[in-house]
């Protein structure tokens, strides 16, 4: 743009999934270093920039040609793509390194000082807030959980039988794609993950996916494997493997009352 004359300032922020605090140490020190080669290959100028453990602070000049759309996605594209590379643990832990959200505001000659001014004042700051609500549901509500809860599980080791016996049969791979792939025809044909959220259940199949990766990453290192295991009516943790279950009882079976489900 021989002919323009132009100062676009943007406040960039974004988190990792879940907000988990995974942008410590080295970490952050490799994506500050990204950062400040990917925004001049942009032809951007960074003016500041800080990394907490659970959020990204960006402040910079960018030209016209790049909408915010296209500056966020190519920062987070390629320092995701970065990261995980250079730091497997974060893909054991992550689906995706960051969310698909993130906030951008534009700032004027008056408000950059103020913007500049207000990340500046995050460096060296470490604070992070929780709060924790206890739910109190209706009889109606609770077994709605219970037989949430109870889909959820029955669907784990669903898929974790169906993996076992495709390996044990057939010595063939099933990974979570294969399995995310066939969910809308199971919600289909069963009531119970009908009403279940999708995401969730594709959530609880990413589940299983990440155990068997760390599984496979402890083979490699030489460690105790400690492979996925199915997970027993009424427990929040796998249980011992029941030796009757297989992937067809676990797509035919449907989810059991509270009650029942506890002596099961």
């Amino acid at each position: 743009m021989r002919h323009a004359v132009y100062n676009l300032t943007y406040h960039f922020v974004w988190t990792p999934k879940y907000r988990r605090a995974v942008l410590e140490g080295a970490v952050a020190d490799r994506l500050v270093a990204l950062l400040r080669e990917l925004v001049p290959a942009l032809g951007g100028e960074l003016v500041e920039l800080v990394v907490r453990p659970d959020h990204v602070h960006l402040f910079g000049h960018f030209p016209p040609t790049l909408a915010p759309y296209q500056i966020a996605h190519r920062l987070k594209g390629a320092t995701s793509h970065a990261l995980r590379e250079e730091f497997p643990a974060l893909k054991g832990r992550l689906p995706s390194l960051w969310t698909h959200s993130y906030h951008v505001g534009a700032a004027g000659i008056a408000s950059s000082e103020t913007v500049r001014k207000y990340i500046e004042a995050q460096k060296g700051l470490s604070m992070l807030k929780s709060y924790k609500y206890r739910a109190y549901p209706t009889r109606a509500q609770a077994a709605a959980m219970a037989t949430m809860v109870d889909t959820h599980r029955r669907l784990y080791n669903r898929a974790l039988a169906e993996r076992k016996d495709a390996w044990e049969q057939e010595q063939r791979a099933v990974s979570y794609g294969d399995q995310s792939a066939t969910l809308r025809v199971q919600r289909a044909t069963n009531p119970y993950l009908a009403a279940t959220n999708f995401s969730s259940c594709q959530a609880t199949l990413r589940r299983l996916e990440r155990a068997f990766l760390a599984s496979f990453r402890r083979v490699k290192a030489g460690e105790k494997p400690g492979h996925p295991r199915f997970r027993g009516a009424g427990a929040t943790t796998p249980s011992s493997s029941p030796p009757t279950v297989t992937a067809a009882s676990c797509a035919t079976a449907a989810p059991t009352s509270s009650t029942s489900a506890r002596s099961s």
